[in-house]
């Protein structure tokens, strides 16, 4: 399903009119969504793994969930602005694993098959074509691999209600996405389902999140109560996709395989990927103060071309094929098309 957006149905510009941090996370109050959040990762993501892709994953809000757990980490956004800050903030202390792409969801800078899990947080809601999203997705993750998505959940139990007592004026049941404003696209989790497994995905754990999120049950019981009981209720609620925020766990299957999630696992054997390796970092000025590290970088691949014949020099990352630049901006790699 496709949705055209409407010009007054647009994605949020991070970079020009919002500012993500301080006007969604700070100025919002919004620490028990925040924990929360970090409770379902903390369910579906392994004690140890290889590498990681955090797709959209702005800031690096939730990087403290995964730095620990993956040997290999790329935080991709589209928004310099929320790059920036990851730099400032995260990439100093994990320069050796820790890689930073600004690119968009629907052209990952990276050749087929090379991650081991990929992670997607409050992302979709801004999408017209999950189908495409989905499918590039499964292309950079391995098979075997994992996809944890969440999404905003259409059919949650709030929206039921207000539809039985004649509140709303569309039906939560319904397969098209729903817009909230003018920014957001609400979906069915029958309709992700069919999407992902149409992607090339087995769902393997569903979580019901932010099960609480009501202005006067924060207030009345406060963010931490509200997290411990939120935490309890995920796995048993994600079974009736109950709450407004659904976070879902993902296997990548190969082509023709019918094995369910628990039979196909990915390796955590500690085994590199052929295309780990050591390289020297050379800060451009006005980039953090770093020593010259040896760290982990990631194979890009050219998202016009699909070429992986990358050549890196100080200021840019050229393809050789053909011939496009992209720019390095401090210690961020600007793939983003025109």
């Amino acid at each position: 399903m496709f949705v055209k957006l409407t010009k007054a149905h647009k994605p949020v510009d991070y970079d020009h009119d919002y500012d993500y941090l301080t006007d969604f996370w700070l100025g919002e109050g919004r620490q028990y969504e925040e924990r929360v959040e970090l409770e379902a990762l903390k369910k579906l993501l392994p004690a140890q793994g290889t590498s990681l892709i955090d797709l959209g994953g702005g800031f690096g809000r939730l990087a403290k969930a995964y730095l620990d757990r993956f040997e290999q980490v790329v935080l991709l956004d589209y928004s310099l602005k929320n790059l920036e800050r990851a730099q400032e903030e995260l990439l100093r202390k994990h320069i050796k694993k820790m890689t930073l792409v600004a690119a968009d969801v629907y052209n990952i800078p990276f050749p087929n098959s090379y991650f081991e899990y990929a992670l997607c947080v409050r992302v979709v809601h801004h999408l017209q074509d999950p189908l495409a999203f989905f499918q590039e997705t499964r292309r950079i993750v391995k098979d075997g691999g994992r996809f944890i998505l969440e999404y905003a959940n259409k059919r949650n139990f709030k929206e039921i209600l207000r539809f039985v007592f004649r509140r709303p004026h569309r039906s939560p049941f319904t397969m098209e996405p729903s817009p909230v404003g003018d920014r957001i696209l609400n979906y069915h989790p029958r309709y992700i389902e069919i999407t992902l497994e149409n992607s090339g995905f087995k769902i393997q754990e569903v979580l019901s999140v932010s099960n609480f999120r009501q202005a006067f049950l924060k207030s009345f019981f406060g963010s931490h109560k509200l997290t411990l009981l939120d935490s309890l209720v995920q796995r048993p609620l994600g079974l009736m996709r109950f709450g407004p925020s659904i976070f879902i766990r993902v296997t990548a299957l190969s082509a023709g395989s019918s094995q369910s999630p628990d039979e196909e696992s990915p390796d955590h054997g500690g085994k590199r990927s052929p295309f780990y390796g050591s390289y020297s970092v050379h800060l451009p000025s006005g980039s953090p103060k770093m020593e010259d590290k040896p760290y982990w970088q990631p194979p890009f691949q050219c998202p016009a071309c699909l070429s992986q014949n990358i050549l890196e020099r100080e200021n840019e990352v050229r393809c050789q094929s053909c011939h496009r630049a992209y720019a390095k901006r401090g210690l961020i790699y600007d793939f983003r098309l025109p």
